[in-house]
């Protein structure tokens, strides 16, 4: 029997696995049992080296195939050894074991609950593949010294784990290792030390994290949270910065980060589900650089402070799929960045979710600052203010490539005042409340304008360009400077009273293009 594992992909419904035959890769089709993002495989060879490899599929649609991986031959029994506990409560006493061997790095151990002795670890040098702690039976670590277990397999405790001050590190080159049991695991100190970020410890039971300093270590690997755990897992700044080698996965937890900033210095922050908590004071920021990556493909990210690079050069990648990003939830007071910042060196992919800026920063020049020279964006909002945006904020905008939907909302009237570049909007612009200041500059829109609060056009000109017939409404008269009809038709509907809609400057449609007015509307202009 040949059990795989591999890390679940965003959008995949279902997946692959492929074996190599006698002249290329081959998909196993009989002998094979999948159960989500594993899959078990009956009749394999002990006597040879066999090769896998998996790809996921989106409906019909197939990926690539990951990197192939070597079963070497062998017939490894997954029994293990049990804990018998014959002599004493010793972890290294051969005589409590069943085998008569203190376990290996290579054995899987198995604690039941029988044994009147049940383990402690009191010594250096503790090891194991993997561990099973029975409904009934416990694990006890030294509470006056720190020792390690070094687990190279899975951890499933069904019973009870008594941490200690003991570290539980995750220490292996394979893929994969999971935290699961029936049972929560209250670690003091979990370390991950995975050798490269593409092999994962993820966890998918409740865990706590005790010790009073940084009790989550990443020294390689990727650390995935996967169950409804709430964690405060770094205490500093320094225990937070990701290199390249580090990832931190939130899949469904809460994930809280105290009073510092922190960087992404090439490394991978990765929301799927769950929130994610960066900050508890103004100033608390996510600094990127040397290709830092953030991901989100659900879930919330909140950011007390800003998300900005550590120069005007850094490079880094942001990408936003599905879920919530909120920056200055508490205050952004650098004075050389902006509250979300974008350099041009950082590709820009949004195909849906939110970005919300609660409040305006103290950076001189702008407060959302987008200047990708690569973008994607196919979906997705970005909002002034939120339900707790503060009194008398102007939130500057400053976006070199198109956003989808803009969106300014109504707490307590906040301005979007547009800065540096014109905008292009792809899809649809809502002022529900405050006030849009288009500052002499041009608005391009392709989806519809709604108006309830107020719109300030300055000498720029707005521009209607979209393929579907757009429409101008909302319960505010919209005074425009230069209107201009060139994508399709647009249609005055608005709900002012009365249902005004103002041009101070030229009023421009293009050929076979045309504004209707329905009974009741007025365009007054010059």
């Amino acid at each position: 029997m040949v059990t795989l594992k591999w890390s679940p992909l965003f959008g995949a419904t279902s997946y692959k696995v492929y074996k190599l035959g006698t002249n290329y890769m081959e998909e196993v089709t009989s002998n094979i049992t999948f159960d989500g993002n594993s899959a078990v495989l009956t009749g394999q060879s002990t006597s040879l080296s066999e090769y896998y490899a998996v790809s996921a599929l989106t409906g019909s649609i197939e990926g690539l195939k990951s990197l192939t991986i070597e079963k070497i031959p062998g017939d490894t029994s997954c029994d293990g050894i049990d804990w018998t506990g014959n002599i004493s409560t010793d972890w290294f006493n051969s005589g409590n074991w069943s085998s008569n061997a203190v376990p290996t790095s290579s054995q899987n151990v198995n604690i039941p609950s029988q044994p009147v002795h049940q383990p402690l670890i009191a010594n250096s040098g503790a090891v194991c593949n993997s561990i099973t702690i029975q409904s009934g039976a416990s694990l006890t670590m030294s509470s006056s010294i720190q020792y390690t277990l070094a687990v190279h397999g899975d951890w499933t405790n069904n019973g009870s784990f008594v941490a200690g001050q003991g570290i539980v590190d995750f220490a292996s080159n394979n893929g994969y290792q999971e935290v699961s049991g029936m049972a929560a695991t209250n670690f003091y100190s979990l370390k991950v030390t995975k050798g490269d970020i593409s092999r994962m410890l993820e966890v998918t039971s409740l865990i706590t994290l005790t010790a009073a300093s940084n009790p989550l270590v990443i020294t390689s690997g990727t650390f995935k949270l996967s169950s409804a755990s709430t964690i405060t897992p770094f205490t500093t700044g320094s225990g937070a910065e990701l290199n390249s080698s580090k990832c931190i996965w939130n899949n469904g937890g809460t994930i809280n980060y105290g009073n510092f900033s922190w960087f992404n210095n090439g490394g991978t922050l990765r929301i799927s589900a769950g929130t994610f908590n960066c900050g508890t004071n103004a100033g608390n920021n996510i600094i990127y650089l040397n290709n830092g990556k953030i991901i989100i493909e659900g879930g919330d990210l909140n950011i007390a402070g800003s998300l900005r690079p550590n120069s005007g050069t850094s490079s880094g990648t942001f990408s936003l799929h599905v879920g919530n990003v909120t920056v200055c939830s508490v205050g952004c007071n650098n004075t050389d960045r902006g509250g979300f910042e974008l350099n041009a060196g950082v590709p820009f992919i949004m195909n849906g979710g939110n970005i919300t800026i609660r409040r305006a920063s103290s950076n001189s020049s702008a407060d959302i600052i987008i200047l990708s020279s690569t973008s994607s964006i196919a979906n997705g909002s970005i909002n002034i203010g939120d339900v707790s945006t503060p009194p008398s904020q102007n939130i500057r905008i400053n976006s070199a490539v198109p956003i989808y939907n803009l969106t300014v909302n109504t707490n307590n009237a906040p301005t979007a005042t547009i800065v540096a570049n014109n905008l292009v909007i792809k899809n649809n612009l809502a002022i529900l409340g405050g006030t849009l200041q288009a500052n002499n500059l041009d608005i391009t829109l392709k989806g519809h304008w709604t108006n309830t609060g107020n719109f300030i056009s300055g000498t720029g000109k707005v521009s209607f360009n979209g393929n579907i017939t757009q429409y101008i409404q909302g319960t505010s008269p919209t005074t425009f400077n230069d209107l201009t009809i060139d994508g399709n038709d647009v249609i005055i509907n608005t709900s002012a009273v009365p249902p005004v809609t103002n041009i101070n400057g030229i009023l421009d449609i293009i050929q076979n293009k045309k504004l209707t007015l329905p009974i009741g509307q007025m365009l007054i202009g010059n």
